[in-house]
């Protein structure tokens, strides 16, 4: 994983909540960055930039936590899945920091689409 993203970024390699990943994000991807979202806000707030998108639903202001997935150009990525031309899987069950995996990702896709799609 991407140290710069992990470390200097965020400051740290395990949970990431929606205001954290927010205030990356919109310094990471400025404009494009659509935002930390709760499943239940994707229709409404992702117009095809960078999102984050957290498998619970946004409720009482901040989505709850269980999983961070990456939306890029409209393009899916989640670290738990298979990925990539080799369609392995980038994060272990035990691991706390898919939010960071999801940034890095992002960072990727937008600096080489390309290389993106085949890690």
């Amino acid at each position: 994983m991407n140290k710069f993203v992990t470390n200097e970024v965020i400051g740290h390699g395990h949970t990431t909540s929606s205001l954290e990943l927010n205030q990356v994000g919109e310094k990471m991807f400025g404009n494009s960055w659509d935002g930390a979202l709760g499943r239940n806000e994707v229709q409404k707030k992702y117009n095809g930039g960078v999102a984050l998108v957290n498998m619970d639903k946004r409720q009482y202001g901040l989505p709850s936590g269980t999983h961070w997935v990456c939306l890029v150009d409209n393009h899916y990525y989640d670290p738990l899945l298979p990925n990539g031309n080799h369609w392995d899987i980038e994060q272990s069950d035990a691991e706390q920091n898919c939010g960071q995996r999801c940034l890095a990702f992002a960072m990727l896709y937008v600096m080489d689409f390309q290389l993106a799609k085949v890690v």
